[in-house]
């Protein structure tokens, strides 16, 4: 059915070697992805216009086939051949499916905003900081905040966003590099999420899959083992890096 239906060829890689590129050439991120969108607009009017109007039941004109292509881009692909497991592989996409996680963030950011503004931030900042007296302890609490903000709020966007905008400050100030935050925030927010039942990543995993989030949790080796090596790391001082590419004296 995909070769009836595509046209299978090496020249369908082109949009991937173009993001690539672009990514290797440190382009602006925004940049790399519009230039990964319009060379895949551009390889499926090139290489598969046949399956362009036959797909998108579009009459062959190109303001037709224009059309369509927007349609695709904003909503994704929706196959209807008569096989559903030949749909569910190609169907999907579009910037509509992803507007739930954009708005997520930006109520995340709202509203770390706000407690920043208002000052909340810095009022639980200075109760932190107390205990904050070298670089292990930091990356310690990082990774533990973005864990206990993960089971608070349920949300994989609060657990990275509030805790970066919390401890951003301190880590400039003892010159860690900001790639120490990024890497416990992912640590302690993201890979954690799918391990919380009443998470929306652990509620949609546990959905597809159709068990609970306790019965695939003991298999999760990556996401326990990371969490713990974490942990390790932030005690003995390992894999901390200043922003002069050494270890800080202080850990």
């Amino acid at each position: 059915m995909l070769q009836s239906s595509f046209n299978i060829s090496p020249w369908c890689l082109l949009p991937l070697a173009v993001l690539i590129y672009f990514a290797v050439k440190r382009y602006p991120p925004i940049f790399t992805i519009l230039a990964g969108i319009v060379s895949g607009l551009a390889a499926a009017v090139i290489f598969q216009f046949d399956s362009i109007t036959g797909i998108l039941g579009t009459d062959g004109s190109f303001p037709e086939n224009i059309r369509a292509l927007w349609l695709v881009t904003y909503d994704g692909l929706r196959l209807n051949t008569g096989n559903e497991a030949f749909n569910a592989l190609l169907s999907g996409g579009g910037m509509s499916g992803m507007f739930n996680t954009v708005i997520l963030m930006i109520a995340a950011m709202s509203f770390g905003s706000a407690m920043e503004c208002s000052g909340c931030l810095h009022r639980i900042m200075s109760v932190v900081v107390r205990f904050i007296n070298s670089a292990g302890r930091l990356v310690l609490a990082t990774v533990l905040t973005a864990f206990g903000i993960n089971a608070i709020s349920g949300e994989q966007c609060m657990s990275v966003i509030l805790p970066g905008r919390m401890y951003a400050e301190i880590y400039d100030d003892m010159k860690i590099a900001p790639t120490v935050m990024s890497r416990s925030l992912e640590d302690g927010g993201t890979i954690t999420s799918v391990l919380i039942p009443w998470s929306t990543c652990g509620v949609y995993f546990s959905g597809i899959m159709g068990i609970s989030t306790l019965d695939y949790l003991p298999y999760c080796f990556f996401n326990l083992v990371n969490v713990g090596l974490a942990v390790i790391f932030a005690v003995f001082g390992l894999g901390i890096v200043g922003k002069n590419g050494k270890q800080p004296a202080d850990f």
